[in-house]
């Protein structure tokens, strides 16, 4: 049977701290500042969920030169935006454990004249909504968020492209709030698909080194008395070495 060293305080087992040179970084999903378990000073240089790109795919080519007139706006269903037309890019990837499968949108588009898009997927807008105030045209690169399919965007019926049974479907809205009429184009309607951690990822520098107790005392009043005790024989003998200037006299040999 193997052996090892166990130290306890007061009945719990106490072990010794790793060592964290300055620079060092402490990965953990627990908030609290390392200070609190390895003393020193540290930083907090990333709190967020982690997020594994797996795979990005085309599923719309868009729409071109499009126009609406002034105050008006419009939902243009994308035909052809089927569930397994993005699904699809999960069919060869496996989530690691403690991960969830979530997608991102994005998608190019072109508008003048106070004109705005977005694109939506079962009526949740999943990019900004953005356009121009000049009457130049301006190409944007719009997206959005991390969604998880089913539950912060429920399945529905996909009557609106030919399907009775439910699933996903992509739409882009547009709005004029200019005068005139204006016109609009959307290009790539992308799916990213990204595999993101069920919790929080907190990353900690250190910054500073101190000197670090590796097992606590509890010091209790019997400690104290017995300390004092100690020191006062101390004292006498050391008295006692003084007067008689001989070791040997004090047994010291």
């Amino acid at each position: 049977m193997s052996k090892g060293i166990k130290l306890k305080s007061n009945g719990e087992y106490v072990y010794p701290c790793p060592f964290y040179p300055v620079g060092s970084i402490f990965e953990s999903t627990n908030s609290t500042n390392p200070s609190t378990y390895f003393g020193g000073s540290w930083e907090c240089i990333y709190n967020d969920y982690d997020y594994i790109h797996l795979g990005s795919q085309v599923v719309h080519p868009g729409v071109q030169d499009r126009s609406l007139s002034a105050g008006n706006s419009t939902t243009i269903i994308l035909q052809g935006s089927y569930t397994r037309e993005f699904i699809a890019l999960q069919y060869n990837v496996s989530c690691p454990p403690g991960y969830s499968f979530k997608y991102r949108w994005s998608v190019e588009i072109t508008t003048n004249g106070n004109l705005q898009c977005e694109l939506r997927v079962n009526d949740t807008q999943v990019t900004d909504r953005e356009g121009t105030w000049s009457n130049n045209e301006f190409r944007m690169s719009l997206s959005g968020g991390f969604y998880k399919l089913g539950t912060d965007i429920p399945a529905k019926p996909t009557t609106a492209i030919g399907y009775s049974n439910d699933g996903y479907v992509y739409s882009l809205y547009a709005k004029n709030n200019g005068s005139g009429t204006q016109a609009f184009s959307a290009w790539d309607v992308m799916a990213h698909l990204y595999a993101v951690s069920n919790n929080k990822i907190y990353k900690w520098r250190r910054t500073a080194w101190v000197r670090v107790l590796y097992l606590e005392l509890r010091v209790t009043k019997k400690f104290i008395h017995v300390l004092i005790s100690q020191l006062a024989v101390f004292i006498c003998r050391y008295q006692a070495l003084i007067h008689q200037h001989t070791l040997e006299e004090l047994g010291f040999k």
